[in-house]
């Protein structure tokens, strides 16, 4: 029985990607502790959104099979 090698079977990174891949790396490394973040709002959607999702529910209302 012949022997496996895995030759040829694991994943090829090419040096542009190990370039890219450690640049997003130093990157994230190089974040520092003052980075704003916007305070998290609930969203609320606007009135005429309510009013569209109304209509688009009132319009594609199923009938009733029961009568």
């Amino acid at each position: 029985m012949k022997k496996r090698t895995g030759k040829g079977k694991g994943i090829s990174i090419n040096s542009q990607f190990t370039s890219t891949l450690n640049n997003f790396k130093q990157g994230l490394a190089n974040v520092s502790e003052g980075v704003q973040v916007r305070e998290w709002k609930d969203y609320k959607p606007s009135r005429e959104m309510e009013a569209a999702s109304a209509r688009a529910a009132e319009i594609h209302k199923i009938p009733s099979l029961v009568r």
